[in-house]
């Protein structure tokens, strides 16, 4: 699975043409890493729930990108 095809995948489904899209897609990037290791890192409750479709989008990304790829290991396999 290459990052760049999820990404690509993600980025066609999940539109940032406005300030609040990109602020959101922003901030989706930065809570990856910062919610981890930043015990300052907070986010509100409206950006939890304006963020949760996206999240869930990239959830499908992933396990389709995922299965793509099993599905092509599988037939390299030989049986």
């Amino acid at each position: 699975m290459r990052p760049r095809n999820i990404r690509r995948r993600f980025s066609r489904r999940s539109p940032r043409d406005t300030p609040e899209e990109k602020r959101l897609f922003d901030l989706l990037q930065r809570a990856y890493i910062e919610s981890r290791y930043n015990p300052d890192f907070e986010i509100t409750k409206a950006d939890i729930d304006a963020l949760l479709p996206k999240i869930e989008l990239l959830r499908d990304v992933v396990e389709q990108v995922c299965n793509e790829r099993l599905a092509y290991y599988d037939s390299r396999i030989e049986k």
